[in-house]
């Protein structure tokens, strides 16, 4: 594994995030399957190609950004910058009003195919001048490398997306697909263990493995949210097991159910549908001793809307 890498210092525009300090290496890619293997390979070869742009083109969730950060933090362009640019939060924000050194480092357009116009044309000049100014600007360029990703789902084939073709073409980027989790279904056994040693580590947990029900039941999942869905499945599994073993019982309602064929059913008398939701708060946050991260993790939620609904009603804060 390579050693940590030196974060650059943070963006003050809210659509950009620069790393913190982290370990890096190929092994986090997770996988036997053939696919996995190839993307590995096509990481490492990309990290010794450091001038190459790539678009990284999959389904939500198989792990884009994560496959562009290694591409980056493996290459000679490590100690170097990696801003990542989330496309679609970007309303008038173009590339040149962010105030960074980008010489040697890499420019992460998360979601290409939803840049609005200011950013597809700040985008363009750059690719034109070699900058990232704007025309009344101090220019910021030299050696920057560009990294994409785009939904395959909302742009099949990445025949709509125009924007994206046109910088596939402008830049001659090489295409990376990434295939969902559910063409791939070996790969799940690997990544259910490699998550579930890394939570119950993070957590301070004793699991230690998946019972065959369990495993049998993620094997079968269609996974439409993919290895994003899956990691969240198993966090929220080691947040609630109490043993060395994950059960069946341990998983979030929402696999067991749709895997059988319906999310819930109503009882014939009804719910009050404001106090369950107050109920499920309330044990979300017993069960993690108020930490309210793990809480919105259990529920389905971020945190702002646990905290809204604490807000909401009435609870106490830890």
């Amino acid at each position: 594994m390579m050693p940590a890498v030196k974060g650059a210092a943070r963006m003050s525009a809210t659509n950009l995030a620069v790393d913190d300090d982290h370990a890096w290496s190929i092994d986090q890619l997770v996988g036997r399957s053939p696919a996995a293997s190839q993307l590995r390979e096509t990481v490492l070869r990309l990290a010794r190609d450091p001038g190459v742009p790539v678009l990284f083109a999959g389904e939500t969730g198989t792990g884009r950004t994560h496959a562009a950060r290694l591409v980056h933090h493996l290459s000679e362009r490590c100690e170097r910058p990696f801003v990542r640019v989330a496309c679609a939060s970007s309303t008038d924000c173009s590339i040149g009003e962010s105030r960074w050194s980008s010489g040697g480092g890499t420019l992460y357009l998360s979601g290409a195919h939803l840049a609005p116009e200011p950013l597809k044309e700040s985008v363009c000049r750059f690719i034109e001048s070699g900058s990232l100014a704007d025309t009344d600007s101090e220019p910021r360029s030299a050696g920057l490398r560009i990294l994409a990703s785009s939904d395959s789902r909302t742009d099949p084939g990445l025949k709509n997306g125009t924007f994206v073709l046109e910088l596939c073409a402008r830049t001659r980027a090489e295409i990376v697909h990434l295939p969902p989790l559910r063409d791939r279904s070996e790969d799940i056994d690997p990544l259910v263990r490699h998550f579930t040693r890394s939570f119950a580590a993070e957590l301070g947990k004793h699991v230690e493995r998946v019972s065959s029900e369990a495993l049998e039941t993620l094997e079968h999942y269609s996974w439409p949210g993919n290895v994003r869905e899956l990691r969240a499945v198993i966090e929220r599994a080691v947040l609630l097991a109490d043993g060395v073993l994950l059960h069946l019982a341990d998983l979030s309602l929402a696999v067991t159910n749709r895997h059988a064929g319906a999310e819930m059913d109503l009882p014939p008398s009804g719910v009050n549908l404001e106090r369950l939701e107050r109920n499920l708060v309330i044990q979300a946050l017993q069960r993690t001793g108020g930490n309210q991260t793990r809480a919105a993790t259990l529920l389905g939620l971020n945190r702002d809307q646990v905290r809204y609904r604490i807000e909401k009603f009435g609870l106490p804060r830890a």
